[in-house]
C-alpha cells in the first residue's frame, strides 16, 4: 500500500511538474536507500549476536571434550570480532607466540582468556561496577520512584551496549532490544527465589551496613540488581564463555557498592 501511494504521488507531481517531479523521485530514493543501508547494517549487528551464541556453545564443546587440534580454528574465529583493535593485536601476538602443538583444546582456551580476553574482562567489569554504584547512589538520595525507575533502566541498557561494544560487538538499536531481552530472560531463569535470597542476606547480613535506612537498603538493592544485569550481559557477550574460575560474580562488585554506599552516608 505505501509503494502504491508513494508511486501515485511522485507521478502527480510529474504531471504538475518535471522538475518538482524529479526532485520527489530523488528524495524517495534517498530515503529508500538510506532505510536498506540501516536495515541491512541492523541485520548484520543482529546476526553477529548469534554468531556468538554459536561461538559459546562451541567453546562450551571444545572445553568439556578436552581434545587436541580444534580450538585454534575456534579461536581465529573469534578474533575476527577485534580486527579492529590495535590494543587487542600486541596480546594476539603474544598469545600465538605461547601456543605449541602440545596444548590441548582446553588449555588453548585458558591461554586465549588470560592473554586475550582477561583486559576486556576487566574493562567490562569496571564499567558493570560504575553502573551499579551510580545506581545505587542515586536510588538512595532520590525520592522519586518513577524516575528511579526510569533512570534505572536507562543506565542498564546502557551498560549492556556498553559491554557489548568491549566485546566486539556493536547491537545496534534492534540488537539492543535482542541483547537486553537475552540478558533478562537469563535473569528470570536464574530464580526469583535465589535473587530474593541473595538480595536479603546482602542489604541486612554480615553486618553490611550499620546504618539502618530504608533509602540505603533500596539503593544496596538496585546496585545489586543493576550488577546482575551486568554479569550477564558479560556473559552474553563474551565469545568463549566463563569458566568457574574466571567467572565474574556479584558479591565483589557488592563490596564496591556498599564502600560507596557508606561514604555517601558519612559525607551527608
Amino acid at each position: 500500500m505505501l509503494l502504491v501511494n508513494t508511486y501515485q504521488f511522485v507521478t502527480q507531481q510529474y504531471e504538475n511538474s518535471y522538475i518538482l517531479g524529479n526532485i520527489f523521485l530523488c528524495l524517495v530514493m534517498i530515503i529508500t536507500g538510506a532505510t536498506l543501508t540501516l536495515s541491512w547494517r541492523s541485520y548484520q549487528k543482529i546476526n553477529k549476536l548469534q554468531t556468538i551464541t554459536k561461538l559459546q556453545q562451541e567453546g562450551e564443546q571444545l572445553i568439556a571434550n578436552n581434545s587436541y587440534g580444534n580450538a585454534m580454528r575456534y579461536v581465529n574465529k573469534i578474533t575476527q570480532f577485534y580486527d579492529q583493535r590495535p590494543e587487542i593485536k600486541t596480546r594476539l601476538e603474544h598469545f600465538y607466540l605461547t601456543i605449541s602443538d602440545s596444548h590441548h583444546d582446553r588449555e588453548v582456551c585458558s591461554l586465549f582468556s588470560d592473554f586475550v580476553l582477561k583486559d576486556i574482562d576487566q574493562q567490562a567489569y569496571k564499567v558493570v561496577t560504575k553502573r551499579s554504584q551510580e545506581t545505587a547512589l542515586w536510588v538512595m538520595i532520590s525520592q522519586i520512584a518513577w524516575l528511579d525507575t526510569i533512570l534505572t533502566l536507562w543506565r542498564n541498557t546502557r551498560m549492556i551496549r556498553d559491554v557489548a561494544e568491549l566485546y566486539g560487538t556493536k547491537p545496534g538499536f534492534f540488537g539492543s532490544f535482542k541483547l537486553v531481552s537475552a540478558v533478562m530472560q537469563s535473569l528470570i531463569y536464574a530464580g526469583v527465589s535465589e535473587m530474593a535470597a541473595d538480595s536479603v542476606t546482602e542489604i541486612v547480613g554480615n553486618s553490611v551496613l550499620s546504618i539502618v535506612s530504608a533509602q540505603v537498603a533500596q539503593g544496596l538493592g538496585s546496585g545489586l540488581l543493576t550488577a546482575r544485569v551486568g554479569m550477564y550481559a558479560m556473559q552474553a557477550c563474551r565469545p568463549l564463555p566463563f569458566t568457574d574460575e574466571n567467572k565474574p560474580k556479584v558479591k565483589d562488585i557488592r563490596r564496591e557498592i556498599i564502600g560507596s554506599l557508606k561514604g555517601a552516608v558519612n559525607k551527608s
